[in-house]
């Protein structure tokens, strides 16, 4: 009979090593739960969260505890990942499709060319993180 408190977790670092891929992968297929969410209507506009939004959310964890505050910082940072690589002129995977596109075709794409496409796509990037922004700002104040 153990009277007292006792320490449930894991020092193994095997045991470590599994719950941290566990966590990732979870992790990730929310991450991709939400950006099906997003792309299919299911998620509105006043989900999103642009940078003030995100000062909020972190202070708001941060008073949380250490462990939330650390899940937020990589969802943060898995979030980045994934919309940097969506195939999006200006982002990384919109680059990547152009590589593609000049492999197969022989460079049938100009520089000139995609540098207005990504052009155009930084314009809409813009457009979309003053959108968010403004969304943030009318939730703080509304």
């Amino acid at each position: 009979m153990m009277v007292g408190i006792a320490c449930r977790q894991s020092h193994n670092i095997f045991t470590c090593g599994r719950y941290g891929a566990t966590a990732t992968w979870n992790l990730n297929k929310l991450m991709m739960k939400s950006l099906k969410m997003l792309f299919t209507g299911q998620m509105s506009r006043n989900d999103l969260a642009g940078p003030v939004g995100m000062v909020s959310l972190v202070n708001q964890t941060a008073t949380a505890g250490a462990v939330p505050y650390l899940y937020l910082a990589a969802l943060i940072c898995l979030n980045l990942a994934y919309i940097n690589l969506l195939p999006f002129p200006a982002l990384d995977g919109g680059r990547i499709i152009f590589v593609m596109i000049r492999k197969i075709t022989g460079n049938m794409i100009s520089d000139d060319m995609e540098g207005k496409v990504h052009l155009a796509g930084m314009f809409l990037l813009i457009t979309f993180a003053v959108f968010i922004t403004w969304n943030d700002i009318m939730r703080l104040f509304g």
